[in-house]
């Protein structure tokens, strides 16, 4: 998979994820202020990227382990 579409699926789950958080918000019926507007981005920029350093230590732990099985 390439940098782009990887880069595409993320900006997709951050819309998706930030979309979800203020629904959830407005079901709550929660009043509009600078932290409702502001924490579902922040949430979404923090689980996506989380999820990406997560992918990115198991790739190259894998890596690791097929260079060391050659030796």
């Amino acid at each position: 998979m390439g940098r782009l579409q990887i880069m595409m699926l993320e900006i997709g789950a951050l819309l998706i994820i930030s979309f979800v958080i203020r629904l959830i918000f407005s079901a709550l019926e929660v009043q509009e202020s600078a932290f409702t507007q502001w924490f579902p981005i922040l949430a979404a920029l923090l689980i996506v990227y989380t999820v990406r350093f997560r992918i990115r230590k198991k790739i190259s732990s894998m890596k690791e382990d097929k260079l060391r099985k050659k030796e």
